[in-house]
């Protein structure tokens, strides 16, 4: 059998390009037969995907350059998405997106994949590096003599995002952000009079590595355009001695260029759960978790999981010797947005399961914090009424739904709106989530016996106007918000339950007496968060027979659209997410229901008539286009959708 028989039976994994490279490399006389089958062998055993040529320089066979003269030659270097998909990193439909985007921003192809966020700059790096046969390097275990700022001019080496980082003789290392700029090398060889041997690195690596050898100065601990704000403490000093500085520095590293990947994307939650293999992210956007793609930091989590989970627990200010109790902790960052710097909050909370311990980091931007209720997504008809019981200077007003509803967010939105320089508003949280500066906000602590009902009796005492309250979780608290309310105060509070007319039972069940819940409340908003259609996806689409029968007994004539996935919306065909409430104004007719203590089932009759409903505002966003059924159906609890049957079909469209 001949070699290219032979290499032909070698499957599919080497691909054409290797058959023929090895073909050229042979004919030229540069490697034997034998050596480039023990490359195929090789590349066989490989879990992830190494050209041919690469291998031959690993085994030393070749060296780069006669690689490269070769490649050059015969123009058989294999593509960068080609080589994405072929490493298992890129779909081929995420390629002809990339490839257009490309043309459209006029960038390399590389840069445009990393800015649509299907794989990271650090894969795009070490992708390119097998493409072009150069070495892809970590800073971390680089140390920079001085005397090399010499050889390259500062402005120049910025400009270019050059870093000279070894001489041998009248050879040149070069830390280079764009290897391939042949015309760059050319110059700077006649400008140095060295030789010179690219390498390259991450962006943020060639930058921490200019500002350590021009400025003479260790970067900050920034990453992905983050800086992490933590406490230097005895204690944290002390941990760190017993880390591994390489890896300390790459596992810092990984934890912030996660962080930078989720506030790119508008995550809402970090989960790095522990399994047998080692970590597996996720991460939350617009309420559901989904997998992004992170490239090598992937498989570096897996590798330095102990030392990644160390520095989260470091930076939060937690134990890191503590790995058999839940922890909870917070830190603060800061970036770039909109050319301006934003500090961000982080909560970590840890619980310790069978495989080790698992993180949810909780996002908490500043830019996020609502401004007033017109923001939030309302209807016209759903914002009147909410005015107009905010507008009252007494009473107790409840929102309710389970957690992720976006409860607090309505909260924040309601007290921007009853906000005047004349009133004064105290708040009691756990946690604080968005911090405003015109009122005063003051957070549980029950360690030391700060308490809800604790901070409610030390209010009546501040002379508020009106009070929030996070939650009612026990009796005491419940008492002591209807006692606010009926000495003159507005109270905003929340309460879990599934919708508005079943807060009634709870505060039953809490003992509350229920002539107090007819005189003090006011109104009670039940929400969720549903997932808008992207807009620049979404197209016409009939919902199945199946679904409209869940929903009418008779389909509305509207027109219906649907996301069909992009990758502005990482091809889930949602972006960004809207809240569907509903908003029940309790009326005389139910005030005596709820004193007779008669059933919910006869309350929820009358309560038709004093409600804006959910199924009312979940039409209203259908008629615009704005969500699915489909999503609708995962969101609504059954006593909404139950009730689309019985509400006016005659909707238009604001």
């Amino acid at each position: 059998m001949d070699l290219a028989e032979k290499n032909k039976n070698n499957g599919t994994k080497t691909g054409l390009s290797g058959r023929k490279i090895g073909e050229i490399l042979i004919k030229e006389g540069l490697i034997t037969s034998g050596q480039f089958q023990n490359a195929l062998k090789y590349q066989k055993k490989l879990k992830e995907h190494m050209s041919i040529g690469q291998i031959l320089v690993n085994q030393k066979a070749i060296t780069p350059k006669m690689l490269n003269f070769v490649l050059n030659r015969f123009q058989k270097q294999i593509r960068l998405g080609e080589l994405l998909i072929k490493s298992d990193v890129l779909t081929k439909q995420q390629l002809e997106v990339g490839l257009k985007h490309q043309k459209k921003i006029g960038s390399r192809l590389g840069d445009a994949l990393v800015k649509l966020n299907f794989i990271t700059e650090h894969t795009m790096k070490q992708t390119l590096c097998t493409q072009m046969n150069i070495p892809f390097i970590n800073f971390a275990n680089i140390s920079l003599k001085p005397e090399l700022s010499k050889l390259i001019n500062k402005n120049y080496a910025l400009k270019h995002k050059i870093v000279p980082i070894a001489t041998i003789g009248h050879n040149m290392t070069l830390l280079m952000d764009d290897p391939a700029n042949t015309d760059l090398i050319e110059e700077l060889q006649q400008l140095t009079g060295h030789s010179i041997n690219v390498v390259t690195s991450t962006r943020s690596d060639i930058m921490d590595a200019f500002v350590e050898l021009y400025e003479k100065k260790k970067k900050t601990e920034t990453s992905g355009g983050i800086e992490i704000i933590n406490q230097d403490t005895e204690q944290v000093r002390a941990e760190l001695k017993y880390i591994d500085p390489k890896q300390k520095k790459r596992a810092n590293n990984i934890a912030q260029e996660i962080l930078a990947i989720a506030l790119k994307n508008s995550v809402s939650d970090i989960h790095l759960d522990i399994a047998s293999h080692g970590i597996v992210p996720r991460f939350r956007i617009d309420g559901v978790l989904q997998e992004l793609h992170l490239g090598s930091i992937q498989s570096d989590l897996n590798i330095l999981r102990k030392e990644v989970i160390s520095r989260i627990k470091i930076i939060g200010g937690l134990d890191i010797s503590e790995k058999r109790r839940p922890q909870d902790g917070r830190f603060r960052v800061v970036t770039i947005k909109n050319e301006q710097k934003v500090n961000v909050d982080f909560r970590i909370s840890i619980v310790p399961g069978y495989y080790g311990e698992n993180i949810v980091i909780r996002i908490l931007d500043p830019q996020n914090a609502p401004t007033s209720i017109d923001k939030l997504g309302f209807s016209k008809l759903f914002r009147d009424k909410l005015h107009k019981i905010l507008s009252r200077p007494t009473g107790v007003i409840l929102v309710t739904g389970p957690t992720g509803s976006g409860k607090s967010t309505t909260l924040y939105g309601a007290l921007m709106e009853v906000y005047k320089p004349g009133i004064k508003i105290l708040t009691a949280e756990d946690p604080i989530e968005y911090v405003y500066d015109k009122i005063t906000q003051c957070e549980l602590n029950e360690k030391i016996g700060n308490t809800f009902a604790r901070y409610i009796k030390a209010f009546l005492r501040q002379d508020p106007d009106v009070i929030m309250v996070g939650e009612i979780r026990d009796s005491k608290t419940a008492d002591m918000v209807f006692k606010a309310a009926q000495t003159g105060h507005l109270v905003l509070t929340t309460l879990h339950t599934n919708d508005a007319i079943t807060s009634i039972t709870r505060l039953k069940g809490l003992d509350v007496n229920p002539s107090l819940i007819t005189s003090c409340l006011t109104g009670v908003l039940a929400q969720r968060l549903v997932r808008r259609n992207c807009q620049n996806c979404k197209t016409e689409y009939m919902p199945s027979n199946e679904l409209l029968g869940e929903f009418f007994s008779d389909p509305p004539d509207i027109i219906w659209f649907k996301g069909q996935g992009c990758s502005k919306c990482n091809y889930t065909g949602y972006k960004g997410r809207v809240a569907i409430s509903e908003l029940w104004t309790p009326n005389q007719e139910d005030a005596v229901l709820i004193n007779k203590g008669s059933s919910i089932d006869s309350l929820r009759k009358t309560s038709y008539k004093s409600t804006v409903l959910m199924a009312h505002e979940a039409m209203q966003k259908l008629n615009n286009g704005e969500t699915t059924l489909e999503e609708l159906v995962r969101t609504l609890p059954f006593s909404s959708i139950y009730d689309f049957r019985h509400i006016d079909k005659g909707f238009h469209k604001e």
